[in-house]
């Protein structure tokens, strides 16, 4: 699908039955039809091409979604409706009268896709993935492992995870460093290979009274030096 409007939801689409009463068949399948039309228009009325839906639906409304040409995707597990939330820059409607009472903003993207893999190595020799792409890439990417066996790729998904923390960890503390006007050292400078004029200029700026200066204070004296 080219430039799909994504929806996504989190609550089932289902029909809760009464299961403490005895009731007559026949009602109980009208209302659930009645019921379930009404939720997949209003569903519909977002005009949406791709669906996500974090828990179970039921056989009826799959029934009804196809009929408005709505793909659906349901059993998403969290962490990926979160991703895909912010990747397609939407909201994720938590309930349906969320769309009758305030504007639902739309999620777009370049493309909708659905590939599956066959393999020795897969359990069940397949294996299925969505590929929504296309969304800004400072939002996020997905990393692609492949090449080795399942126990093997398994672990380096672990690895990458960790990795990925630790250098978003480290970006962080680098940000707050130049915040707080920390100079780091470098390798050159732990080797002792500057030169006098560098490793003057890289002294911490302190004030009269011996104490470090305060940021404003600084920059004042660093002003100072360049004129």
């Amino acid at each position: 699908i080219s430039h799909p409007r994504i929806v996504i939801i989190s609550f089932p689409i289902e029909y809760q039955r009464r299961q403490q009463h005895f009731m007559s068949l026949e009602p109980v399948i009208a209302q659930e039809k009645e019921f379930l039309r009404n939720m997949v228009n209003r569903i519909a009325s977002l005009r949406p091409h791709l669906l996500l839906v974090q828990s179970h639906i039921s056989g009826l409304a799959l029934q009804y979604l196809a009929e408005a040409n709505i793909a659906v995707v349901y059993n998403v597990k969290q962490s990926v409706i979160e991703a895909v939330s912010r990747f397609a820059q939407t909201e994720i409607i938590s309930s349906i009268d969320m769309v009758a009472l305030k504007p639902v903003h739309v999620g777009k993207s370049a493309s909708f896709d659905v590939k599956t893999h066959v393999h020795n190595d897969i359990p069940e020799r397949k294996k299925t993935y969505i590929y929504i792409s296309g969304c800004p890439k400072e939002l996020g990417c997905t990393i692609v492992l492949r090449g080795a066996s399942m126990p093997v790729l398994s672990k380096m998904k672990r690895i990458t995870e960790f990795m990925v923390y630790v250098v978003y960890n480290l970006k962080l503390e680098t940000c707050l460093m130049r915040d707080e006007y920390v100079l780091i050292p470098s390798n050159d400078e732990n080797s002792g290979s500057l030169s006098p004029s560098k490793r003057r200029a890289t002294h911490t700026i302190v004030s009269s009274s011996g104490k470090p200066a305060s940021p404003y204070d600084a920059i004042s004296a660093a002003s100072d030096r360049l004129q």
